[in-house]
Formats: structure tokens, C-alpha cells, sequence
């Protein structure tokens, strides 16, 4: 079908405001355009969010189509609705000659007006916050002072430091190390030599000289008092060590306690400056964020008075829309022809598969019960319905007798198993026997692998396998016999 426009009945009307209809339309493609535009970014902000929040990561471009999809459906159903919701408020009493169309038009009108209030609250929060969003990505970051930078830095001053002091320590130790030491030896020499000097007297004073024992008590109290000495330097020593070194030491604590006042004094400026930073960068999002909001607002609002103004005019100039159906109105439609086309190629297809695998379907076997239900018999000679005359009971006793003598010994001893031939195999020829020989040994060395598998299970091989592998085993032997007897009489033949 289609929609045609009727000429404007009044003329003089629709040449004072017909010339507008043209912008209004243009108007409100844009307004709907930026309120689309806000929409779809918000849809693709919040799925975004939410996949990054789940810790996936993907592509941009699907988000993308998909916000735009959503954005496409909610702004073609606000067109839509828009036009049908905004008109009774145009044109009243409409099929006022008729109740009850007055009263199907009505209800038609109340829905269209929730359907459009309820999207354009949706479409309207959507914009708001693809505005929102847009104006806080839009903006540039703030270039923040890097807090871990300094606080690295100052890491870095300490170790410093502390490496300094360790280095200097040793330096300065070493001086009364060697001077404590120098002690030591110059105690050992000194008393050796008294030790030495104390050794002369000891023959005398063993053989009881008082003056003897004297003189080797003086050296040992000589030796004692040289020690005591030695202890009192190296004291001296260790104190004046530890002096210096309690010095160094201060001052490492001091120089260490400036660079920690000066580290919390330029982190906390950094903190407050970036703070600044901060308040500013949002401060700038929210008045962009407003902006953006006041225009997509805007946009939307201005599409809802375009299409009431083209209303307004194509009243007063009273146009009106006709429709007019096309010659495919009452015929299906073409998803309908297209599901019968499918249905239909379908179905050839899979009986033309069937008729190659399994070839043309042969005549009923006698011993069905229901038989007579499709076929009419005549014991004195008529016609059946299938054309089969007199001739159909002969037939079927010369079709029996061909099964009996030509199924394996299995078709022959069992009544359930059915014959490999019915009337229309017997002109059978070697490339169909050939191609029935491949099937019966696909078929059995599938069961026989079933049938491995679940021996190397540990399994139960069920009885229905076990038979399959003896029914299809004795198919192929019986193929393989009458190919082998067929090629044989050919030769003979040709011979």
C-alpha cells in the first residue's frame, strides 16, 4: 500500500503557512538528531561500564551498534507515537457521526498519548544522562601532581641518608679502633718485656732469696699496673668512639626529621593543589553536563512543537492522507511466501534424497492387515483401484516365492525380518547391488566400533548392537554372494 497527500482545499491558508512546513520538518530532524545522538551515548556508556565492571574486555564497535539500535528504536517510536498523540489535540471530534468509532478513536488516541509520555520520559532521562556522560569524557583531565612521585623521591633522600651515615660511621670509627688497638699491642710489648725481666730473678728466689721474691713481686705488680693503664686508654678511647658517633648519629636524625617536615608540607600542598584541580575539572564537566542537557532538552522539545505546528498547518489547509492499498493487499505476505517456498524446496529435496538412496517405493506386502483399506481386490477379474486387475494376487504370490529364495538365511528362517527385495528390486543390476553392498558395510563397521567402545569401557554391549552387527554381517555376505554369482553369469554370458 501507500500514502498520498491530498491538494490543500484551502488555498489561501496553505500560502501563508504551507511554506514553513518544509523548515518545521528540517527543525525537528535536528532536535530529534541531538536527542538520538545523547541517547545512544548514554546506552553505550552504561553497557560499557557494566562490561568493564565485570572485568571483560572486548571491542567498542559492537557497544556501539547496539547503543545505536536502542537509540534508533526508542526516537522512531517517539516519531511515531508523536504524531498520533499530538493530533486529536489539532483535530477534535473526530467520526463524531459515529459513536462507536468516536469511541475506538478515542481509546486508539489515550494510547498513543501514554505510549508517547511513557517513551518521551525514557528518552528525555536517557539524553540527560548521555549528556552527562559525554560532557565528563569531553572534558580534558586535570594534570594532577603525581603524589607517589614525590613520596618516592623522598624515599630516595632517606636511603641517601642513610647509606651517608653507615659510610661516615665507618670512617669514623676507624681512627679509635686502630689507636685501641695500638694500646693493645703497646700493654702486650710492654709486658712481655717485664715478663722477661721478671724471669731472671726466678732461680735466686727458688733457692730462697728474699730479695728475689721481691723484685719479681714489683714486676708483676709493674705488669698489672701497665694493664690498668691500657684499660683506662681504651675507655677513654670508647668514650671519645662513642661521642663521635652519637654526634653523627644526631645529625643524621636531624637532617632525616627535615626531609619528613619537608616531605608532609609538599605532600600536603600537592593534595590541596590537585583538590583545586579536581573541583575545577568538575565544576567544568557539570556546566558543560548542563549545557548539553538544556540542548537535548531542548531538541526533543522543540520536535514535539515541530509536529504540532505541521499539524496545525495541514488542518487549516485541510490536507488530507489517503491510502491506497496495492495489488498485493490481500495476498499473503512475503515472509509467508518466502516459509512455503522453503517448506516446499525442502520437501523435494529430502524425497528426491530419499528416492536415490532407497530407490522407487515397491508394492505392499500381502501380509499387512490393513492393506485393504488402500487397495480394492476382486476375485473375479475387475480392475482395482491401482490398475492392478486379476493379475495383482498372482503378482503377489510370484513376489513372495522371490523373497523366500533370495533373502539371507535369517530373512528366510525369521518372519520379522523383512527381505532385502520387493517387487521392483527384482530387474535390480550390478551397480545397485554394489551400491546396497557399501551401505551394509558402512552400517556394520559403525557397529562394530560402537561395539569396541564399550568393550574397552568395561561396558554391557546391548543385544539390539549384537544383533545389528549379525543382521548387516549377513547382508553383506548375501550382496556379496549375488554380485559375485551376477558378475559371474555376465561373463558367461558375454563368453
Amino acid at each position: 500500500m501507500k500514502i498520498t497527500k491530498t491538494h490543500p482545499e484551502n488555498k489561501a491558508f496553505f500560502n501563508e503557512h504551507g511554506s514553513s512546513l518544509a523548515t518545521y520538518r528540517l527543525i525537528g530532524f535536528i532536535g530529534q538528531l541531538l536527542s538520538g545522538l545523547s541517547l545512544a551515548y548514554a546506552v553505550y556508556a552504561l553497557i560499557l561500564a557494566q562490561i568493564l565492571k565485570q572485568g571483560l574486555a572486548g571491542k567498542k564497535a559492537p557497544l556501539l551498534a547496539v547503543a545505536l539500535v536502542v537509540a534508533i528504536f526508542i526516537e522512531l517510536a517517539n516519531r511515531v507515537l508523536a504524531r498520533r498523540a499530538i493530533k486529536p489535540f489539532v483535530l477534535k471530534e473526530l467520526f463524531w457521526e459515529d459513536p462507536e468509532l468516536a469511541r475506538r478513536h478515542r481509546i486508539l488516541n489515550r494510547s498513543y498519548l501514554v505510549g508517547l509520555v511513557g517513551i518521551a520520559a525514557l528518552s528525555y532521562f536517557l539524553s540527560a544522562v548521555g549528556s552527562t556522560y559525554y560532557a565528563e569524557d569531553s572534558t580534558r583531565p586535570a594534570a594532577l601532581i603525581d603524589q607517589d612521585s614525590l613520596k618516592e623521591m623522598y624515599t630516595l633522600q632517606l636511603d641517601k641518608l642513610e647509606h651517608a651515615f653507615s659510610r661516615d660511621s665507618a670512617t669514623l670509627v676507624e681512627p679509635y679502633r686502630i689507636r685501641m688497638q695500638a694500646m693493645r699491642d703497646r700493654f702486650l710489648a710492654d709486658s712481655l718485656a717485664l715478663r722477661k725481666e721478671r724471669e731472671k730473678y726466678r732461680p735466686c728466689a727458688t733457692a730462697g732469696n728474699q730479695w728475689c721474691k721481691n723484685k719479681r713481686t714489683e714486676y708483676l705488680a709493674r705488669i698489672d699496673r701497665a694493664k690498668a693503664a691500657m684499660n683506662d686508654s681504651i675507655a677513654i678511647i670508647a668514650s671519645l668512639k662513642g661521642n663521635a658517633l652519637q654526634t653523627a648519629l644526631n645529625d643524621r636524625n636531624a637532617k632525616a626529621g627535615n626531609i619528613e617536615k619537608e616531605k608532609t608540607a609538599t605532600l600536603l600542598q600537592a593534595r590541596e593543589k590537585n583538590e583545586h584541580l579536581l573541583k575545577e575539572k568538575t565544576g567544568d564537566a557539570h556546566f558543560k553536563g548542563w549545557v548539553f542537557i538544556i540542548l537535548t532538552i531542548a531538541g526533543q522539545t522543540v520536535f514535539y512543537l515541530m509536529i504540532y505546528l505541521s499539524l496545525q498547518v495541514e488542518t487549516g489547509s485541510e490536507i488530507q492522507y489517503e491510502i491506497e492499498p496495492n495489488e498485493f493487499w490481500h495476498l499473503p505476505s512475503i515472509l509467508d511466501e518466502l516459509r512455503v517456498m522453503i517448506a516446499w524446496r525442502l520437501e523435494r529435496g529430502l524425497r528426491r534424497s530419499i528416492r536415490s538412496l532407497f530407490g522407487e517405493p515397491g508394492g505392499h506386502e500381502t501380509a499387512i492387515p490393513y492393506r485393504s483399506l488402500f487397495e480394492t481386490t476382486n476375485t473375479k477379474g475387475t480392475t482395482n483401484v491401482n490398475g492392478a486387475g486379476s493379475l495383482s494376487k498372482n503378482h503377489d504370490e510370484q513376489e513372495n516365492t522371490h523373497q523366500a529364495t533370495t533373502a539371507p538365511p535369517s530373512a528366510q528362517n525369521t518372519s520379522k525380518v523383512r527381505g532385502p527385495f520387493t517387487a521392483h528390486e527384482k530387474t535390480t543390476n550390478l551397480a545397485d547391488l554394489k551400491q546396497r553392498l557399501r551401505r551394509h558395510k558402512k552400517r556394520l563397521g559403525s557397529h562394530l566400533q560402537k561395539k569396541r567402545q564399550l568393550e574397552a569401557k568395561g561396558e554391557p554391549v546391548p543385544k539390539r548392537t549384537l544383533k545389528a552387527i549379525q543382521n548387516n554381517r549377513e547382508w553383506v555376505d548375501w550382496y556379496t554372494n549375488q554380485i559375485e554369482t551376477l558378475t559371474s553369469t555376465n561373463g558367461t554370458l558375454q563368453h
